[in-house]
């Protein structure tokens, strides 16, 4: 986020504002959006690679590699793109890489994003299993410092995540899902610092300095409630998502939604609208 921010500081002001909020509804929303769908019905279809258009049927976003087990192998993210030009020349931003052990259990996953030429960052999450090989925790490492752990808990699925500096509990979210894949409810907060402002007058000059107080922490709620309905071939047919958040301690957003999901005529995803519009497209083995 600081990067991105880096970045849209050298733009003309007027569109500082419109952007500020795509990237805060993006950030909000993009997390409950059920993009996969179970490594089975890959596998059971040969898909091998997955192709993701956002806005239109053109606009790549991301490419998938899947191996026979309907696993993610890698993934390949590509920038967003605004118009014909900045489709045209679209860049990789990031790549992730899916890592198996001998028993096709996912034990580690690697992402390399690079936000602008000069800083790239390389982040790893590694999995754990119980003696009956079920999975019970993660940890997230962000340049090779550990981020976040996160527990897991089945029948049903549920995840707890934790982030702490010291002993100190900077945030801590609880996902739940249906069917023990589509995720169905979130909840949590985070320990933000507080934005505060220095004025500095030089003569008939006056300058003010934003800059965040980590001294001066306030605590930030969100609740996400997912209602998904499914037809009678199991498939995720639509999802109403109603978000509620904190910007402040004293002041709460929402956001509310409904996603459709469209299949083909085999029961790969076909499309997803509501939002930001997705599209797919699939390549099989022989």
């Amino acid at each position: 986020m600081d990067q991105i921010l880096k970045i849209i500081s050298t733009l003309p002001k007027y569109n500082i504002l419109t952007i500020l909020l795509s990237i805060l509804f993006i950030q909000v929303k993009a997390q409950d959006e059920n993009n996969f769908q179970p490594d089975s019905t890959y596998q059971n279809h040969k898909v091998k690679r997955i192709y993701v258009y956002e806005n239109s049927p053109r606009d790549l976003s991301r490419i998938i590699d899947l191996d026979a087990n309907g696993h993610k192998v890698k993934l390949v993210d590509y920038d967003a793109s605004y118009d014909r030009k900045t489709r045209a020349r679209k860049k990789i931003s990031g790549t992730t890489r899916y890592i198996y052990d001998s028993s096709n259990k996912l034990i580690e996953v690697i992402d390399s994003a690079s936000y602008i030429k000069s800083s790239k960052e390389t982040d790893q999450t590694y999995f754990f299993y119980d003696a009956n090989g079920v999975l019970n925790g993660s940890t997230y490492h962000k340049n090779k410092y550990v981020y976040s752990h996160t527990e897991y808990s089945s029948d049903p699925l549920k995840s707890i995540t934790t982030r702490q500096n010291d002993s100190l509990i900077i945030s801590k979210d609880t996902e739940e899902y249906d069917r023990n894949f589509y995720k169905k409810r979130s909840y949590g907060y985070s320990w933000e610092p507080t934005l505060k402002t220095i004025t500095t007058v030089r003569g008939t000059d006056t300058s003010r300095t934003q800059y965040s107080d980590y001294k001066d922490l306030k605590k930030l709620d969100s609740y996400d409630e997912i209602t998904n309905r499914f037809n009678s071939k199991g498939q995720l047919i639509s999802s109403d998502i109603h978000q509620r958040f904190m910007v402040n301690p004293d002041t709460w957003r929402t956001f509310n939604v409904t996603l459709t999901y469209n299949y083909y005529a085999n029961g790969l995803l076909k499309s997803i609208y509501g939002y930001i519009p997705k599209f797919f497209k699939y390549e099989f083995d022989k």
